[in-house]
């Protein structure tokens, strides 16, 4: 205890004296502690010489404004074996203060205490402390045994009804039995009955420890559903399947057997005994929902774990902070601690030092999120990481862990197969399945009543009457999504923002609902000064142009650092001052907690690296630049599976724009156009438009990274500061002509074949030997393909070709 709470203890505990029928002189003595303005406890046996007509009287001589009170009403326990009573005031404490929690609670182990009281020994009173030495089953008066550091010899006569402090709270009574010079108590939990009949209000668990208390009110909040700051979205039961490590390469992986409950397959899963010391794998590919099962599993369990304590404490990591926590680097040896004990002794407190922590004997479910954002994925760091992650089992014997991740190509499966043991020869992971047709209507349906009543366009409006009637919900929206697409829960919030902000939706188009919500987020960015502030086009040009440099230097950070994160220094890189002004707030795209700032969601970034790449080829064609001036801006690491898709889409939508299409009409045309068009005017934006170095926006305006002078002056960007909107004017002097497109194809041909290779090494040059320079490389990532350029330049060179020259060979001879 602190200081402050032994003030407390001693103030809320009484010296009683009995008085005989004449009230002169004090027949006996004891304590009692005050549990509130009415009422306080002590030992039965204290009242012993009490007789009819007699009194008893509480004095609180660490309470100087309290002086002496009179007990009105005495209340024995009948039982005999239960040595307490209850003293209710003739008058109340009022005195506003604090009284201590009653936690009717068998304490474990032997741990320690501490008690204040008024032995006769000692005047006026004495605090005094030890450790519980036994407890017993069967007893006359007391079930607990305590020993007294150094106060050995001392008569405790008088301190019977002193209050046995631990963990926070009051569990008992001190009984002082024999001479004087044996202490016992007796616990609340033993007497719970006579307790609640005299309505004294106890708890029937004991408080959270601190570690256990911070971990349970981290996770707490996690049950709210929503990228917004004040967004609450419906929570819709996750779906799985169980599939076997040979199927991670079907693409039909997710329609195969029967979804079922996956709160339910997780029981399931670590009740069975051939499953040991598996890791569960929780496998999805994008916007299914693994990491918000995750953690409102992770809040649930919390909530319940606070509650009842009869359910394993849940612990929740997410990987994207891998780097933050692992101090070990990246050879694993023998002295490995690994990253989940790591970051519990950093934000817990947790001795790990000290082996009788009640943490080594707990029942714990550690939830470990998002294995696919940890850094480099390739086969050894992967299995590196998830080593570090179940070196937690040393420390916590046990210990069970789930683990979610989108899928690793040719990674997964030999990670799977190496962490667990093969259950009737063959290793298995939960497979989410998504929402099931009639999740997805009560899912849009719940969020009817923040809906529009009316749109002006057509096909949201049909959208809307579907939704407000709850007919066919489903079926009416499956003309705008596919099945597979409508499974993913991040697509359908996607359709209910746009619908909310009333942007024209079109059938059969996945990329054109990510490139609204994309554009809605740029035009609805938020500032802390100014949260209400509307902004014209030029200046949400620069916000896109922004949230290009952010996804850069996300992604880059995470192939040299393995961190999926960036913090204020890496962001003053490219806002200057502006860093602690500018946040993306509106559906949280870029989310900030601790000082850490993270894509709320994975496909946000890969929708934004996607069109990086696009219009990075695009301005190398409209400013004639080579190819060794182009390839530097390639080199930021791997890309996705879901950045590759979305770049061919793009690219498809930017000939389609340009090229046109005999099924597009005029209206169709400009459409494509609008929406393609904050990527290409950002290039005639100056704001955030420069490499991020550490010039700290001194200098932000310079011309450099890609900015065109040719899309601001065929466009007149200096007219732009007076658009609300880009007009259909502007789209339909669209500045990109078929000869950029086929000088896109070309420097994609020159990338492919060019001689240089641009890698994310640090050389430091150390000595001169044989005429030479040597040079030393820090932070090499073996796994990063110096020939990312290249193949990024294969990929957008063959996709063009196809679609504008009708050749599928490339690049062309």
């Amino acid at each position: 205890m602190n200081e402050k709470e032994i003030k407390e203890m001693k103030a809320s505990t009484a010296k009683l004296l009995i008085y005989g029928t004449d009230g002169q002189k004090a027949l006996d003595s004891g304590t009692a502690v005050l549990i509130d303005p009415y009422t306080a406890i002590t030992a039965r046996h204290v009242l012993s010489r009490l007789t009819e007509g007699g009194r008893v009287e509480l004095s609180f001589p660490h309470m100087p404004s309290a002086g002496s009170v009179v007990v009105r009403d005495v209340y024995r326990c009948p039982d005999e074996l239960y040595d307490i009573a209850i003293l209710k005031l003739d008058e109340a404490l009022a005195d506003g203060r604090v009284y201590p929690a009653l936690y009717a609670v068998k304490p474990e182990g032997r741990p320690s205490y501490i008690s204040h009281g008024f032995p006769s020994e000692r005047s006026p009173s004495c605090t005094f402390e030890g450790k519980i030495m036994d407890i017993y089953e069967q007893f006359t008066q007391n079930d607990l045994e305590l020993s007294v550091a150094g106060r050995e010899g001392m008569n405790f006569s008088g301190a019977s009804g002193s209050p046995l402090y631990m963990d926070g709270g009051v569990y008992g009574i001190i009984i002082v039995r024999d001479t004087g010079n044996t202490l016992g108590a007796l616990s609340f939990a033993e007497c719970r009955a006579f307790l609640a009949e005299q309505g004294i209000v106890h708890h029937s668990l004991k408080p959270l420890r601190d570690y256990e208390r911070i971990i349970v009110e981290r996770q707490l909040p996690m049950a709210k559903v929503g990228f917004d700051e004040g967004e609450s979205l419906p929570y819709m039961d996750t779906y799985a399947t169980w599939e076997n490590v040979t199927s991670l390469d079907n693409p039909n992986r997710y329609t195969l057997g029967k979804p079922e409950l996956l709160s339910e397959m997780v029981e399931r899963y670590f009740a069975a005994e051939e499953n040991g010391e598996n890791m569960l794998f929780v496998v999805a590919d994008f916007g299914k929902g693994k990491s918000t099962f995750l953690r409102h599993m992770a809040a649930k369990m919390a909530g319940a774990y606070r509650d009842s304590r009869e359910i394993p404490l849940p612990v929740y990591f997410n990987l994207r902070e891998y780097t933050k926590y692992e101090k070990f680097g990246p050879v694993l040896n023998l002295n490995k601690e690994g990253v989940i004990k790591d970051f519990l002794k950093e934000t817990t407190g947790i001795d790990f030092a000290n082996r009788q922590h009640p943490i080594f004997s707990q029942s714990i479910l550690f939830l470990i999120d998002s294995l696919d954002e940890c850094g480099s994925l390739s086969a050894s760091d992967v299995m590196q990481v998830v080593r570090s992650v179940k070196a937690i089992v040393d420390y916590c014997r046990g210990a069970k862990i789930i683990v979610t991740t989108r899928p690793i190509p040719n990674v997964l499966g030999q990670v799977i197969k190496e962490m667990n043991d093969p259950v009737n020869q063959a290793w298995r992971f939960a497979s989410i399945y998504g929402f099931q047709p009639d999740q997805f209507a009560d899912y849009m349906q719940a969020l009817h009543p923040k809906l529009p009543v009316e749109s002006v366009h057509a096909y949201n409006r049909k959208l809307l009457d579907t939704i407000r009637s709850g007919q066919s919900i489903y079926e009416t929206f499956n003309g705008l999504l596919n099945e597979e697409e409508l499974k993913r829960p991040i697509l359908a919030y996607m359709l209910y923002k746009l619908l909310e902000e009333d942007y024209e939706l079109e059938k059969d188009s996945k990329l054109g609902i990510y490139l609204s919500f994309i554009n809605l987020l740029t035009k609805d960015a938020k500032h802390v000064d100014d949260s209400g502030r509307k902004d014209d086009w030029l200046k949400r040009l620069g916000y896109r142009n922004l949230l290009y440099v952010t996804a850069v230097m996300w992604m880059k950070n995470l192939h040299l650092n393995g961190g999926g994160f960036l913090r204020l220094d890496d962001l003053e890189e490219a806002l200057g001052e502006d860093a602690s002004l500018v946040q993306f707030m509106s559906h949280s795209y870029f989310k900030n907690a601790g000082g850490i700032y993270h894509f709320n969601h994975q496909s946000f970034a890969e929708i934004i690296i996607a069109e990086y790449y696009v219009r990075l080829l695009l301005w190398s064609a409209l400013e004639n630049k080579t190819a060794n001036e182009l390839s530097p801006f390639l080199a930021i690491g791997n890309p996705t599976e879901q950045t590759v898709s979305f770049v061919k889409s793009l690219l498809n939508m930017l000939c389609d724009a340009t090229i046109g299409d005999d099924r597009l009409d005029g209206n169709s045309l400009l459409k494509i156009r609008r929406a393609l068009s904050p990527m290409m005017s950002s290039l005639g934006a100056a704001e955030y438009n420069r490499p991020p170095d550490d010039d700290k926006a001194g200098n932000a305006q310079r011309d450099g990274y890609l900015y065109s002078s040719y899309i601001r002056r065929v466009w007149n960007a200096e007219q732009w500061g007076g658009f609300s909107e880009i007009s259909d004017r502007m789209l339909e002097q669209w500045p990109i002509k078929p000869e950029h497109i086929e000088k896109m194809i070309e420097n994609a041909a020159a990338l492919v074949n060019g001689e240089d290779d641009y890698v994310f090494f640090q050389p430091q040059r150390m000595n001169h030997s044989f005429n030479r320079d040597v040079y030393r490389i820090e932070g090499r990532k073996k796994t990063f393909d110096p020939d990312t350029e290249r193949w990024i330049a294969m990929l957008c060179g063959t996709t063009l070709a196809e679609r504008f020259l009708g050749e599928s060979a490339f690049p062309p001879c």
